[in-house]
């Protein structure tokens, strides 16, 4: 009965980002709360997948693009807090599109934790993996027009993209008896991270230049390989193929 409800609640959180954006342009304080309740009822919906689970809901692309958005919220508080609140419409959009992704997928009913899941990593590694995806959309996002708080966020980003492989590779070990086995996906982490890494050597008049704009652009289409690719393409072989 509660997966029945899961498809509208979604529905219901893309309309409601969608118009927290069209709202901030209007100026009217209703945009915090349509983003507020939008993210109650996303963190509705990650509650009933765990129930429904029985676990942790991280196991599956339906489960994490559920989570993705829960991140939003708490790093535009943060954002607000230093000068950044004109960033809403951004995090709303980047929210709204990851619902609108979610009403296109299986929600995966079925899915269980099986045994390779079922490791104190598992939530570690998955969510700093998520929250880092969630802050380099952002991030991506601004650089458009505003690299000063694009690089902001993707400091954040890369920060938890950095726990997100060393946990991953802790996992492995612990899992596998080794830290890495080039795996196509371990392989686009890695040029994913490196990326990033080579965007926070640049000097900060460098990286919030148009030179900027392009390696965030390189390091988010990294990252969408990474995320999506890997995962979806059928003829692709990974040790990681259960979190197709």
């Amino acid at each position: 009965m509660t997966q029945l409800l899961i498809k509208p609640l979604l529905a219901l959180c893309l309309i409601l980002c969608a118009g927290s954006a069209l709202l901030f342009a209007k100026k009217s304080a209703a945009s915090y709360g349509c983003f507020a309740l939008a993210w109650i009822l996303n963190l509705t919906v990650f509650a009933l997948n765990c129930v429904h689970a029985q676990a942790p809901a991280f196991g599956n692309m339906f489960h994490v693009m559920v989570f993705l958005p829960l991140a939003l919220p708490v790093f535009y508080l943060y954002g607000r807090r230093v000068g950044a609140a004109d960033t809403l419409p951004t995090f709303a959009w980047v929210a709204a599109l990851v619902f609108l992704g979610t009403l296109f997928m299986d929600t995966q009913a079925d899915w269980r934790q099986m045994p390779a899941l079922q490791s104190p990593w598992f939530v570690p590694h998955v969510f700093t993996y998520l929250v880092a995806y969630a802050l380099l959309a952002v991030a991506a996002a601004l650089s458009v027009r505003r690299m000063k708080q694009a690089d902001m966020f993707a400091g954040f980003g890369f920060a938890f993209l950095t726990l997100g492989l060393v946990s991953g590779a802790l996992w492995a070990d612990e899992v596998w008896g080794y830290f890495w086995s080039w795996d196509i996906k371990e392989v686009w982490a890695l040029v994913t991270w490196v990326i990033y890494l080579a965007y926070f050597h640049l000097k900060e008049k460098t990286r919030l230049s148009a030179t900027g704009r392009v390696v965030l652009a390189l390091g988010f289409l990294a990252l969408l390989i990474t995320f999506f690719a890997v995962n979806l393409l059928p003829k692709i072989s990974s040790l990681h193929s259960y979190a197709s």
